[in-house]
């Protein structure tokens, strides 16, 4: 336990938390850790209807200034991010925190201004996603050695990120994986059962995803193969597409808290992930949702050009990790695939406790 009495750090995420998994499971290990830290997490509201995210402790305070996700006009969202950002920051200005982490170019605004007025505040950087040269070149004026970590989800996007900013040092370099909580992780066999029954979770979208390709083959297997989307962000066009679909075998769900995951994603055998790698960021990407479906004991289909998701398939354990070219679906043997003989189960080893140590160590300090 760590006893810091009146220190503060800040967490600043412009977008709103309910969508991102790997910043709730921080603020809720942060909560675990019983610092005697407060965490102050700047972030916005979602526009369409969800269960707000709330941590566990008092320890822990959420400030949402302005909504995301709602269409608007040049000049409203101009004003919705002036807004934001001056709140934000002049909420840092007053309540002074030890430490200030921001995810992405977005939120970077508050922060490093932030660290300009106070140069002994530690500054500490995470990129949810790989962005473009342009973007991480955004934070040069802060200079990238001034800071206490800057981190990427896998090594991939790290040496992207490092190429893209050819003689900038950065000395304190992390790889934070998005993983789900250990509690997740099933420790006895999930036995598959007839018909196969896949899950897919997260957004959906037609025009980045091989939704299309994924929803004929399900339907090709006349009844084989089931599918249930759980989405909280659908497109139009993926929503309309879906609902035109003949028959019950594919079904599209209300988004589940994520919280509330684990007990949905039980009933199910396999979990897919659709992303058709349109951009480099989910070329070299490792979704959340490959761990999170692994530790709940499913299989796990994903896109071959997933790059960084590679080093997490399986050959001799289960639940099965295997990568599939989507534009030959039609060639899978589903028997094949989901045969287990001679494998051995082993529990993923996927917890977001033990990767997010690290950083939340020292952000104590």
């Amino acid at each position: 336990m760590y006893q810091m009495a009146g220190k503060r750090v800040a967490v600043i995420h412009y977008m709103p938390l309910e969508i991102y998994p790997p910043v709730m499971n921080l603020v809720r290990t942060w909560d675990k850790m019983d610092t005697g830290i407060r965490m102050d997490v700047y972030t916005t509201g979602l526009y369409q209807p969800a269960q707000a995210f709330h941590p566990f402790s008092g320890i822990t305070h959420i400030k949402r200034y302005g909504v995301s996700g709602k269409k608007q006009g040049l000049p409203a969202r101009l004003f919705h991010y002036l807004h934001y950002y001056f709140f934000t920051l002049y909420k840092l200005i007053v309540t002074r925190p030890a430490g200030v982490l921001y995810f992405d170019t977005i939120s970077s605004f508050p922060a490093i201004i932030y660290k300009m007025l106070f140069a002994k505040s530690r500054l500490f950087i995470h990129y949810n996603e790989y962005m473009s040269a342009n973007e991480y070149r955004q934070g040069m004026f802060l200079v990238y050695h001034r800071t206490t970590w800057v981190s990427h989800t896998n090594q991939e996007r790290m040496d992207l990120f490092l190429t893209d900013l050819p003689g900038t040092r950065v000395p304190h370099q992390y790889i934070l994986p998005n993983f789900p909580p250990g509690s997740w992780r099933v420790n006895k066999q999930k036995d598959i059962e007839w018909p196969l029954k896949c899950v897919y979770t997260g957004a959906l979208s037609m025009d980045t995803m091989y939704t299309r390709l994924f929803a004929e083959w399900v339907l090709k297997q006349q009844g084989k193969v089931t599918w249930d989307i759980y989405s909280l962000n659908t497109t139009e066009e993926a929503g309309n597409y879906i609902g035109s679909l003949p028959g019950t075998v594919i079904r599209l769900h209300e988004a589940v808290d994520y919280y509330e995951l684990p007990a949905v994603l039980k009933l199910y055998d396999v979990g897919i992930i659709l992303y058709n790698g349109h951009i480099p960021n989910y070329i070299f990407n490792a979704p959340n949702k490959l761990f999170e479906y692994a530790a709940a004991g499913l299989d796990v289909w994903f896109p071959h050009h997933l790059q960084s998701s590679w080093q997490y398939i399986t050959k001799t354990t289960f639940p099965k990790i295997v990568s599939l070219d989507f534009h030959l679906l039609d060639e899978i043997d589903t028997d094949a695939l989901t045969n287990r003989d001679g494998l051995a189960f082993q529990p993923p080893p996927f917890s977001c406790e033990t990767v997010l140590f690290p950083l939340l160590e020292k952000l104590t300090l």
